[in-house]
């Protein structure tokens, strides 16, 4: 739901969808885009945007909660472009593209919020390990005794 709300509040550079949504940091980044496109009487588009897949790569569930984070893969196709008020491309794709982002979200109280971006293999979670602080190994050893959906 947020890698759909934040793409068209980008587009419409209107932030309030998002409200509650994003961490501080990302709140002002996203803030600073916008008025970036404002100022320069522009807007960011994807076209023909379709998402294929979201996978949970990482999770971090420690005894503080308020530490807690996950890292969303989000993978698919569009046509990034940046247009000018009268909706001709000013930079962007010349066609239709694959994407893959990172998508770190962080708890705060029983919200998850969205703390950053991450473009391509280098923001790939894939290096690290899940981490569940408060387990024990027979609690470990339970759980992936279980059948999972596949």
């Amino acid at each position: 739901e947020s890698f759909i709300l934040l793409n068209t509040s980008l587009e419409k550079l209107n932030l309030s969808q998002m409200q509650g949504r994003m961490g501080e940091k990302m709140a002002k980044e996203m803030t600073s885009l916008i008025e970036e496109f404002s100022k320069n009487n522009q807007r960011m588009q994807r076209r023909n945007l379709t998402v294929r897949n979201v996978d949970i790569s990482l999770v971090k569930n420690l005894n503080d909660r308020q530490k807690d984070s996950f890292i969303a893969w989000v993978s698919g196709q569009a046509q990034r472009v940046v247009v000018d008020a009268g909706g001709r491309i000013v930079s962007g794709d010349d066609y239709v593209a694959d994407f893959e982002e990172y998508w770190t979200f962080r708890r705060s109280g029983e919200s998850w919020l969205l703390e950053s971006i991450g473009k391509g293999m280098k923001s790939s979670p894939l290096s690290q390990e899940n981490v569940d602080e408060g387990t024990s190994e027979e609690m470990l050893k339970w759980y992936y005794s279980k059948d999972r959906a596949v």
